[in-house]
């Protein structure tokens, strides 16, 4: 399983909505590539940002869903990061 959570432009806290963007995934049992033509639904709430000591504070939560694979549902996320 591989899991990319992106988003451009955010630097401050608050809810950021995923709009069929944001969010890759890899299954590599079943071998769905949920990257080009498939729906994405959910969002990212930044609880944290500290842009001088590069660090964030994340919960998501989000659905993907692609013709040929399964929906995948991802609740209750979380991560704190070191960023760039």
């Amino acid at each position: 399983m591989e899991l990319r959570i992106g988003l451009t432009g955010v630097n401050k806290t608050g809810t950021y909505t995923f709009d069929n963007n944001g969010v890759i995934y890899y299954d590599s049992k079943s071998r769905c590539y949920y990257y080009e033509d498939r729906i994405v639904s959910g969002s990212l709430n930044i609880t944290k940002i500290d842009l001088v000591n590069h660090f964030i504070s994340c919960t998501f939560e989000f659905k993907l869903d692609k013709q040929g694979c399964q929906s995948i549902n991802a609740t209750e996320g979380r991560f704190d990061l070191k960023i760039q």
